[in-house]
């Protein structure tokens, strides 16, 4: 069995362009989902 010696190439993301950004935007998404969840909490009780 032979290996290619192929280099694998990093795509970026579908959307945002860059890793980093796509990372960034999940970040900001679990803080909003957490500050919503605890003010539904604080509500409900």
């Amino acid at each position: 069995m032979e290996q290619d010696n192929v280099p694998i190439v990093d795509e970026p993301p579908p959307i945002l362009g860059r890793w980093r950004n796509l990372y960034l935007l999940v970040v900001i998404e679990l803080a909003v989902i957490i500050a919503v969840l605890y003010a539904l909490t604080r509500w409900a009780s």
